[in-house]
């Protein structure tokens, strides 16, 4: 398929996020002059069990000495939870594995006390640094049912208790063809999670000819896994990030665009 010149023709940039969680990569997107177009590949869906176990875990006594939250949705969760308890915010250590996180976490009344340099789970565990001795060591992470357990690892070998409690699933969301229309016209494809970029290989498969740019190594890993070639990765890893690096692969003149369809 002839590629487009980004050059003499618009290139189309799909947000694969829920349309609830779109607006800071849309808006980070078209303030790099890109045109974008929203198709959601997935769905987030509560897990009844997984919410009541995290009620009880912030009930108990003595309570975690931390709560890292590591995804917005994850943040949604806790904020339910607490809404659900009736705890005071304050009373709980909370640190976020990016911006965007804490900003959701911030809106609902909850102070974030550290969020690390490089937005990864990796750098956040590392940014805790291993427990103070006799200040208790208990963590407590609210994650995605098929969150990668490589946090919780490191937490364990630098001495913390961590307890991983699964909220929420998510779910390919069913295309119609108006939305395989839209994702196959674009350029570029953004995927700013593993289970996006599942979804995105159910739908399309794996050679459509587009752009893949990711959000964050984890990503780009489970993308790779699947047959997909990932050619931008965001640094960092946040809506800005990624949108700068899908302008820089879209002007950098290395290849042309093509739609996928």
């Amino acid at each position: 398929m002839m590629g487009v010149d980004a050059a003499t023709a618009p290139v189309v940039v799909a947000v694969t996020r829920p349309r609830d969680q779109a607006g800071s990569l849309v808006s980070a997107l078209e303030g790099e002059g890109l045109a974008t177009v929203v198709v959601p590949l997935i769905a987030t869906v509560p897990i009844r069990d997984g919410l009541a176990a995290l009620d009880r875990a912030l009930r108990s006594r003595p309570p975690p000495t931390w709560v890292v939250v590591t995804s917005a949705n994850a943040a949604g969760s806790l904020l339910a939870a607490l809404v659900r308890t009736g705890l005071d915010p304050a009373s709980l250590r909370v640190a976020a594995v990016g911006p965007a996180t804490a900003r959701v976490l911030a809106a609902g009344g909850v102070a974030v006390e550290l969020v690390p340099a490089e937005h990864t789970a990796a750098a956040l565990v590392s940014a805790l640094g291993p427990p103070v001795s006799g200040s208790g060591n208990r963590v407590l992470l609210p994650v995605s049912a098929i969150a990668p357990t490589g946090p919780s690892e490191e937490l364990s070998r630098a001495g913390w208790e961590p307890e991983r409690i699964g909220v929420y699933r998510t779910e390919a969301r069913p295309l119609g063809p108006g939305d395989l229309s839209a994702l196959g016209g674009a350029g570029v494809v953004t995927l700013t999670s593993g289970s996006a970029a599942r979804a995105y290989v159910t739908a399309m498969g794996v050679n459509q000819g587009h752009l893949i740019a990711s959000i964050g190594p984890s990503t780009t890993a489970v993308a790779r896994d699947l047959g997909l070639e990932v050619h931008a990765e965001a640094d960092p890893h946040t809506a800005a990030g990624l949108a700068n690096a899908v302008s820089r692969l879209v002007r950098g003149g290395t290849r042309g665009i093509s739609g996928g369809q």
